[in-house]
């Protein structure tokens, strides 16, 4: 990953790296375990903030890339991002429909 953004790998870059590897690797498990919960306030808490959260990580890494310090392997990763963003999206307006049709 750290190769395919052009970034120097340096010990702090790895460590940072591992630690944030874990972090989504925790993430996705509690995701993938809630995947078939019903809409909730919970649910809906969760899908906004990680709908903001891949919004601002494609928006930084859009950043980045053009202040030249990411390489083109950074628009995988924008490109990613986006797509995360607006399922989650999808599944809050979906969400909402389920809610007024009841």
């Amino acid at each position: 990953m750290i190769g395919r953004l052009q970034i120097e790998p340096t010990e702090s870059v790895l460590l940072f790296g591992r630690r944030m590897g874990a972090l989504y690797l925790g993430l996705s498990v509690a995701f993938f375990l809630a995947r078939s919960a019903p809409a909730s306030v919970a649910r809906n808490a969760l899908c906004t903030g990680t709908a903001a959260a891949c919004s601002l990580l494609a928006v930084l890494g859009i950043y980045e890339f053009l202040a030249g310090r990411a390489g083109p392997g950074m628009l995988a990763s924008v490109l990613i991002e986006s797509l995360l963003a607006l399922a989650y999206v999808r599944i809050l307006v979906r969400g909402r429909k389920i809610k007024v049709g009841d």
